[in-house]
């Protein structure tokens, strides 16, 4: 009657799973043991300092003349502070046109002006989001920003921690 319950006539079905079971809690408590620490939730949520480039393409005077270093920016769709403009640079913004020959003119438009605005501010960085006033900031990505004087809709194109 023992005979049946055997495998190959060599070993119980019982013992086998109790020595499957053992065998797998030792493989679990051994790789939970010897495990790297490589990746650590600490590591992967983390709060810094962020510096964020915004560009605003072919903006008129009344925009870029309310904007200066030191003014704390929001973001309009949760009201809530991103930082402060560390530098800003207004340039010509120029206009890609083709002549009547066909060929590709550049010219300057004598109204418009591109602006690069760098804003820092505290962000948390979760994986490989990071967040700042309450939104998910991407590079290519359009924000609505405002300060005091003006609210605008630039794109990201750059994001960078800040070093303390």
């Amino acid at each position: 009657m023992m005979k049946n319950k055997k495998i190959f006539g060599l070993i119980h079905y019982f013992d086998l799973i109790v020595i499957l079971v053992i065998l797998g809690i030792v493989i679990f408590g051994g790789s939970m043991f010897f495990q790297n620490d490589d990746l650590q939730v600490n590591r992967l949520n983390t709060s810094n300092n962020y510096s964020i480039d915004f560009l605003l393409s072919g903006v008129r005077e009344a925009t870029y003349n309310n904007i200066n270093t030191g003014d704390l920016f929001y973001v309009s769709e949760t009201n809530k502070a991103i930082g402060r403009v560390k530098s800003l640079e207004v340039i010509d913004h120029e206009i890609f046109s083709i002549n009547n020959t066909g060929e590709i003119v550049k010219a300057v438009h004598p109204n418009k002006k591109d602006v690069y605005i760098v804003i820092e501010g505290p962000g948390s960085k979760n994986g490989s989001n990071l967040t700042m006033g309450n939104k998910i900031i991407k590079i290519g990505n359009l924000m609505e920003i405002y300060n005091d004087l003006v609210e605008t809709t630039p794109v990201i194109y750059g994001i960078e921690e800040v070093k303390n």
